[in-house]
């Protein structure tokens, strides 16, 4: 079987980690957190001590992190779900999660799934203020905007699957097909 590779992505509070667990579950292929993969090397090389440190370290040494976690995950093999962020909200700007080199070095992307909730539903699952509604509403067209690039410039199948509250068993068994359809396609 050919070596497949699919791009997960989804804002905080979508429930992709809920969903990524469920496909987990399946020997048939492998998930692997991004974020994860980088928060390992960093801890190696001692620049951080929890995940969410690596948004704060010099643009040039977390993007030498995510070269080095993009190629660790190239060299893997069988069909792999990648788990990661389109971008990465920063103190009000946007920073890219994958940049065009992210699907040059990974040649076998064969699809992208989004994980969306709607913006009440990220709300109450994340605490966030009220008034931080269009910023999930912002975020949600930037990841959209990204993929439908991606996923054009790849002519590559981009799909998406809505979480919303009550909706989880829903939700993964769609992301399931989804994934499944790329994966024998």
């Amino acid at each position: 079987m050919a070596k497949k590779l699919v791009i997960v992505v989804g804002h905080s509070g979508s429930g992709k980690s809920s969903i990524m667990s469920f496909l987990q579950k399946n020997k048939k292929y492998r998930v692997v957190n991004l974020g994860e993969v980088m928060h390992e090397l960093a801890k190696k090389k001692r620049l951080v001590k929890h995940p969410d440190q690596i948004r704060n370290l010099d643009d040039d040494v977390r993007e030498d992190l995510r070269n080095e976690a993009i190629k660790h995950v190239s060299k893997l093999q069988g069909n792999v779900i990648l788990d990661t962020h389109a971008n990465v909200e920063q103190h009000g700007r946007y920073l890219p999660g994958l940049h065009h080199y992210v699907t040059d070095q990974l040649k076998h992307v064969s699809g992208f799934l989004y994980v969306d909730a709607d913006p009440e539903t990220i709300l109450k699952r994340t605490n966030m203020d009220k008034k931080e509604k269009w910023s999930i509403s912002m975020q949600k067209d930037i990841n959209l905007a990204i993929l439908s690039h991606h996923a054009s410039q790849l002519n590559i199948p981009l799909y998406i699957v809505s979480n919303n509250e009550g909706e989880l068993e829903e939700a993964q068994q769609q992301a399931s097909k989804h994934i499944e359809s790329i994966f024998t396609a």
